[in-house]
């Protein structure tokens, strides 16, 4: 196994295609690289940025690990890399070039993926209105907790304070310190009214993830399957659809056909999967959210599905950047683009929004199985 690009906000901070020795030379850990090693770990594999282990130690300061990979991958005829034999900064600045281009190769669109589309009525009105009952039901339910935890926690420190009085000035605020601790980490949990509000950091909605909602998680993942992503096959079914558009060092070269091209000529239903699913509120009342600056989103598509009726609320709907244009759907219609289109939520002036999001990914070749009679099954 390999790791992929591993991407905060456009720039990339850890390279793909490492093993479990890469991650074990970068830490210094040679307990662990000696382990892999004597399990059959290929110690002149190469990452995506062409650093094989020993190279990824030496760039950390591991030394003398460094060493002992260098000569277990020359034992396995590795040939000595040219990052090697460069000083460690002069190595780490070619090395991060090659990162930037991977990183903005990776927020391109392929261009067959760059019309967005709608799906009309994905789902039945009554289908909606059961999967949207449904998540109101636990986001009511984790509101009530909620409101009983902070209750607890005002009773604990309105006790703890009356203890205080007959304790001295340090175990006071010892007591306090505590208290105030207690708070921050009830704060933490971003619980808006049930709803979370910080899974995605850079550009965080007011929602609720799908597995949260059991009642309906599992209907809605195989509902998905069955029926939006064979559309998504249909619409995009040819081209350069790979989730990190990496091709080692060799992204510019069309004829390239390295083991790390991860370049897929179908969207085939079983390649997809889901990176993430979600419900999102956006609502007009004072201080709710109600819209969602434009940005660009990690997994190869996105899609929503207007799950209210549009008499509910006015405005909203999907910007798309490059089409200078507001995409606007009915209650159980799917609205499918591309998630590295910069776009964004266009605010609602009235009323609230509820809309399901997922994000998608076409899985690898080394994702998925083969199985009999050419069907192809996710692992």
């Amino acid at each position: 196994a390999k790791t992929k690009d591993m991407l905060l906000q456009d720039a990339e901070v850890q390279p793909g295609g490492q093993t479990a020795l890469h991650l074990a030379a970068r830490a210094g850990d040679a307990a662990l690289a000696d382990l892999l090693l004597g399990r059959g770990a290929d110690p002149a594999v190469l990452d995506w940025d062409g650093v094989n282990p020993a190279v990824a130690a030496a760039l950390q300061g591991r030394g003398g690990l460094a060493e002992r990979l260098a000569a277990a991958a020359a034992a396995r005829g590795g040939a000595v890399q040219e990052a090697g034999l460069l000083p460690t900064a002069q190595a780490q600045e070619v090395l991060a070039e090659a990162a930037r281009t991977r990183a903005a190769e990776r927020f391109g669109v392929p261009d067959n993926i760059r019309h967005s589309f709608v799906i009309p009525s994905l789902w039945s009105a009554q289908e909606c209105s059961q999967i949207l009952a449904a998540a109101q039901a636990v986001v009511a339910s984790r509101a009530q907790a909620s409101c009983s935890d902070s209750g607890v926690a005002s009773l604990n420190k309105n006790s703890n304070n009356n203890s205080n009085n007959n304790h001295n000035h340090n175990s006071n605020n010892s007591n306090n310190n505590s208290n105030n601790s207690n708070s921050s980490n009830n704060s933490s949990n971003n619980n808006d009214g049930g709803w979370t509000t910080a899974r995605h950091r850079a550009y965080a909605t007011t929602d609720l993830p799908c597995d949260f909602v059991p009642a309906v998680d599992a209907w809605v993942r195989s509902s998905l399957e069955s029926r939006l992503f064979p559309e998504m096959s249909r619409w995009y079914d040819s081209g350069n659809v790979n989730n990190d558009n990496s091709n080692n060092n060799n992204s510019s070269n069309d004829n390239n056909d390295n083991e790390n091209d991860h370049k897929t000529d179908q969207v085939c239903p079983s390649r997809l999967a889901f990176r993430d699913l979600f419900f999102v509120r956006y609502s007009a009342a004072p201080g709710a959210q109600r819209q969602l600056e434009i940005h660009q989103d990690g997994s190869v598509m996105s899609f929503n599905i207007l799950l209210n009726s549009c008499e509910d609320f006015e405005g909203g709907g999907t910007f798309i950047e490059a089409d200078n244009h507001t995409y606007g759907i009915g209650q159980g219609d799917c609205f499918v683009h591309a998630s590295k289109l910069r776009h964004g939520g266009t605010a609602i002036t009235h009323g609230e929004r509820y809309l399901l999001v997922g994000f998608v990914d076409v899985l690898d070749e080394g994702d998925f199985t083969s199985v009999q009679d050419g069907n192809e099954a996710r692992a």
